[in-house]
């Protein structure tokens, strides 16, 4: 599930999925599928809402926090090195591997072994801006500090 927001100009330049549409249809109709995910639109529905009552400024200092206390458990374990600066306001954090550790059997292993969900993230991802694999930890708002000993540990 998504949501697209297109400036008038720029929605003019894109090629509708589906080309006829009832004038009093919605601008943006037209670029969605003809079968609807009503799961997925219920899904997306909640998902606002709850973030919406949690407050979204609440919500953002949260996950700065998560993301200042993420970089700090992992930066330097077992030669991990994480790339951004450890006040970024986001929970997102991404670690460069130490030389000639595989990105992928790594994520693999943390999922079989540990049940951690991580993304491994190729070089191709962002060629102009990465040189070399990375693995990205995106913590939710309801990690604990255990969670992130654990993942270090992991590591």
């Amino acid at each position: 599930m998504g949501v697209l927001i297109a400036r008038p100009a720029i929605a003019a330049q894109l090629t509708p999925a589906v080309a006829r549409q009832p004038e009093d249809a919605p601008p943006m109709r037209a670029f969605e599928s003809s079968e609807g995910h009503v799961a997925g639109r219920i899904g997306l529905i909640v998902a606002v809402g709850e973030h919406l009552a949690a407050g979204p400024d609440r919500v953002r200092a949260r996950l700065a926090g998560i993301g200042r206390a993420t970089r700090a458990a992992l930066d330097g374990v077992s030669g991990w090195t994480v790339v951004e600066p450890a006040d970024e306001p986001t929970a997102t954090t991404t670690l460069r591997p130490p030389d000639g550790v595989d990105v992928v059997a790594t994520r693999d292993r943390l999922l079989a072994e540990h049940g951690i969900v991580l993304t491994a993230v190729p070089r191709e991802r962002a060629p102009g801006e990465m040189t070399g694999p990375v693995l990205r930890v995106s913590p939710h708002l309801d990690v604990t500090e255990d969670d992130l000993t654990a993942l270090a540990a992991a590591l």
